[in-house]
Order: C-alpha cells, then structure tokens, then sequence
C-alpha cells in the first residue's frame, strides 16, 4: 500500500496540475472523489483524471520499483532540468536508463558546480526540499576580494535585494540572509563557508552580488550526509536508499564548517563517467 501523491508524480503529472485536479474535484478514486493526497492506494485501483476528451484513467500496477539515488557532480554550463532549448541538461550526461528519472533534489544554477542528487522515489523531493524539514547544505564560493567584518555581519543578519540582485531598502525586495558563514584566506584566495537550511532561487549569488562581491567559484559539497568527497566533475554513482534516509543532518565536523578529509572510494562503491554526446 502506498500513497496518492508519489504514485501520481511517478506518473510524470505536472505538481500544479494535480494540485488543481483534487481542487477543482477532477480527482477520482475508485469512482469516489480524492480528498487528500496522503489517500492510500492499492494494486489494481483505479484512477481517473479530468473529465471529457482529456480525461485520463489508469489501473494501479503491482510493479515493486528499487527505489535508488545518484550522486552526481554538475559542471558548470549545465542545467538541471529535463529540457532546455539553449542549454545542455543534466540528463543528457546519463546514461539511457536513467534518463527518465524525473525527481532531482535542490537545483545548481548553470554558472554553479557541485553535488546534485537525482532519485526514483518521489516523496524524497518533498521532504528534502521543503523549509520545514531544514536539510543543510554545504557551499564553498570564492569571491574577487576579502569580506570585510561589516559585510559578513550583513550577510549573516540578512538584506533585502531587488529583482536587478542589487541592495534595496527594507520591504523593497526580497529578505536574504546567511546565518551560517566563516570567511577565510587560503593562498591568497577569498572563501566563503556557507550552510543553507533554505535556499531561495540563486540565494547566495543574490546576496554577494547585492553588496558588490563578485562569485569566481560557487560548488556545493554537501547535502545533508551526502558529499562530493571523490567524485570528480562529470562523474556520478548510484546508490541504494539507506534505511535512515530521514536523518539528513550533516556530520558533526561539517556543521563545524571544517574542510572535509579526502574519501578514498572502497570496494563496495562504484564510481561512473558521464558521457556527454556534445562538446565540452
């Protein structure tokens, strides 16, 4: 038995137009209209979506899907979307099978590189991309020039950037903050540490750029227990989904926001080469 909601996204249904069919009671169950997401369903029921040409109706298989995770490294100039007309995308670099996997956890902007994670398993999404649930994730930017004492009290207690990402006055744009963030130099080079909870779109982009600094470099390391650790860009590895999946707090020492030690891939872990069919 499982639940309305994830059978329905593993459909490929759009989030906005389900949302509108259970609204708009468009939603049937059974004959009976749906009143809830979380509605449990079973092999062999049926569901039936909108109504007249463009209804839609489907029986309840009894596959078993192995629900799996990829751990990718996203170069930068790469999109994370399924399609895009201008840009190449993240699922052109896998191979076939999993190319209709639908779910990714936490969008990387193109200009941005780091650790993305794809799965099969709908209801993941949701719970590690909504504010409530509070995964951290770990970033490490170089900026163009030091962080003044000022500048870093500023970003940690928050501004308010417009639409064009430059400073704004209170209530005049949208409030951004980075409550956790260490600023160092290492070999001349200007590091920011910096762990999100909740991420607006391009939130630390948006908030250097509001106090004139300028990204040279912008890669997430970690989402919550996951980290790049050996992959390299391009690279990516499949995994099994661990029993303790809900426990998404990163290690001790990273909440720290120390530099991670180097991970030697073991036996059991297999690393892959993603193969682009265009030029890098």
């Amino acid at each position: 038995m499982f639940a309305l909601w994830p059978w329905l996204q593993s459909q490929w249904l759009a989030r906005r137009k389900i949302i509108d069919w259970l609204a708009t009671q468009n939603l049937w169950l059974n004959g009976n209209h749906a009143h809830n997401f979380r509605q449990p369903i079973q092999p062999w029921d049926i569901i039936r979506l909108g109504s007249g040409d463009t209804q839609r109706v489907w029986e309840v298989g009894t596959e078993v899907v192995a629900h799996k995770l990829i751990l990718f490294h996203k170069p930068e100039g790469v999109i994370v979307s399924h399609s895009d007309g201008h840009n190449n995308t993240i699922f052109s670099l896998l191979p076939d099978q999993y190319r209709q996997w639908r779910f990714f956890v936490w969008r990387l902007d193109k200009d941005s590189r780091g650790l993305v994670i794809l799965t099969n398993k709908s209801d993941l999404v949701h719970k590690w991309e909504h504010p409530s649930f509070h995964i951290p994730k770990r970033y490490v930017v170089r900026i163009s020039k030091p962080l003044s004492k000022e500048d870093a009290e500023t970003m940690k207690k928050g501004i308010y950037v417009d639409d064009f990402w430059r400073f704004a006055k209170k209530g005049e744009g949208e409030f951004l903050k980075l409550p956790h963030l260490i600023y160092r130099e290492v070999d001349g080079q200007h590091i920011l540490d910096i762990i999100l909870t909740e991420g607006k779109k391009r939130h630390i982009r948006r908030v250097c750029r509001g106090l004139n600094y300028k990204i040279l470099d912008l890669v997430r390391t970690h989402i919550g227990p996951y980290a790049l650790w050996n992959l390299k860009p391009w690279a990516f590895q499949i995994m099994d989904i661990p029993a303790n999946i809900d426990n998404l707090s990163l290690p001790p020492s990273i909440q720290k926001i120390h530099t991670p030690p180097e991970k030697k891939t073991t036996s059991r872990s297999r690393v892959w080469w993603a193969k682009p069919k265009w030029k890098r």
